[in-house]
């Protein structure tokens, strides 16, 4: 699927026109399942008001087609809502959280989205008057979730033990201060860790039984927080702390972060490494967080990076403000970006299942040759039929009998371009 010939971060920036569609996205997280698939999700601006999105590429980023958006405009103050953490599960079901800044709305309180079609549709969950900054998955069954602190009483989290379906509140027994970001990370199912505001830190070594205090000096404000291992982990936000004793002791780490705070930090391996940021800033370690060097997204607008997510070593993704979607590759001197999204210009193309078969819709702008192709789940061609057409609107049948139920991909492409669709078999 993915063949595109990416370039370098300097030759992709000086080709860019910019979209001017995309200004009107904010895009907080990113996750993908291979290096085709992938979801990413945030804010759509509107007049007076935002509106929870989500999009979907199946064809490495190249083109994005929304599969969620909720409109929340209703009837009182001016509200803002926006998907702030998302996640796909292997067995196709996936979650997504944020909040809704009003209380003036019917459904307000349906913060958590969940999907059981390989995020191809997601629907609202109720929840009870709770914004939510970050989920982990644990497994695809353990799930917890970091929910707004008000600043009174005990620090409560929110966990699930059969994937999503429902969440019951975990008090962590510790009194907390008002948060306006925060994260949660388990390394497994025993070891976890909240952080947050200025400065506070909680950890679990039981699975979330009981949970401990712990103090960083200095800390500032805490966005991010991830371990490679029970022991070794980091910290970021305003600064960047590291610890090699599970979080019993701190070093603030000076990397060379020019401005802004650390929004997200992922380790693929005990060495490897990646953080991003304010105005663009991306840094990576190759040595565990010894020494880090750092780039920077497009010119000449830097925008903040709030979303990170490597499906594997060397390959990963970024995104934020103004609709910015970064590609890393390490195979290359310095990341790559995505800008394009939605109908591509030369070739729209549209999937309707059938009884034992798939219909297509595809329009081709100019030249002749076109070729389809139905692929799976894991990109290995299952059909394959090349045609020469004039210029114009088409419709094509694919036979899928024999076929088993699941999520397929039709993958069209003409002399100029290709587009990949999903498509589902009940």
């Amino acid at each position: 699927i993915d063949k595109h010939p990416w370039g370098t971060l300097q030759q992709a920036t000086e080709s860019i026109v910019p979209i001017q569609a995309l200004s009107r996205y904010s895009f907080n997280s990113i996750y993908f399942i291979n290096q085709a698939q992938g979801w990413v999700a945030g804010t759509k601006s509107t007049f007076d008001h935002g509106n929870q999105i989500i999009f979907y590429t199946a064809d490495s980023g190249w083109t994005w087609q929304e599969v969620f958006q909720r409109d929340t405009f209703c009837v009182g103050p001016a509200l803002f809502s926006r998907v702030r953490d998302i996640t796909i599960f292997d067995n196709g079901r996936g979650l997504a959280v944020g909040d809704i800044r009003s209380h003036y709305c019917d459904g307000a309180s349906s913060t958590i989205l969940s999907t059981r079609q390989w995020g191809q549709s997601w629907h609202p969950q109720r929840h009870p008057g709770v914004e939510i900054y970050a989920l982990h998955a644990v497994n695809s069954s353990t799930i917890w979730l970091l929910p707004e602190m008000s600043g009174t009483g005990t620090v409560q989290l929110m966990k699930s033990t059969d994937g999503g379906e429902t969440f019951s509140f975990v008090s962590s027994g510790i009194q907390g201060g008002r948060m306006t970001q925060g994260d949660i990370f388990f390394h497994d199912a025993q070891h976890g860790w909240v952080v947050g505001g200025n400065g506070f830190i909680i950890a679990t070594s039981n699975g979330g039984a009981t949970w401990r205090q712990l103090h960083i000096e200095g800390a500032g404000r805490c966005g991010t927080v991830w371990f490679s291992s029970p022991s070794n982990g980091w910290v970021g936000g305003q600064f960047l702390h590291e610890t090699k004793d599970g979080g019993i002791t701190w070093r603030k780490r000076e990397i060379g972060f020019t401005s802004g705070d650390i929004t997200r930090i992922q380790f693929t391996s005990p060495t490897d490494g990646w953080l991003t940021g304010a105005l663009g800033q991306i840094m990576r370690t190759t040595d565990g967080g010894s020494s880090w060097s750092g780039e920077r997204g497009p010119r000449p607008n830097y925008q903040n990076l709030r979303g990170l997510h490597f499906p594997q070593k060397g390959r990963g993704w970024a995104c934020g403000d103004n609709g910015t979607i970064l590609r890393i590759s390490t195979s290359d001197s310095n990341p790559v970006i995505v800008r394009r999204r939605g109908l591509n210009p030369h070739l729209n193309m549209q999937a309707k299942p059938g009884d034992g078969f798939v219909a297509v819709d595809f329009q081709i702008k100019s030249g002749k040759r076109f070729e389809l192709e139905l692929l799976d789940l894991k990109g290995r061609s299952l059909q394959r039929r090349v045609s020469n057409y004039q210029p114009g609107t088409h419709t094509e049948k694919i036979d899928t009998k024999g076929i088993s139920t699941g999520v397929y991909f039709l993958k069209g492409s003409s002399e100029q371009t290709s587009v990949v669709v999903p498509f589902t078999i009940f």
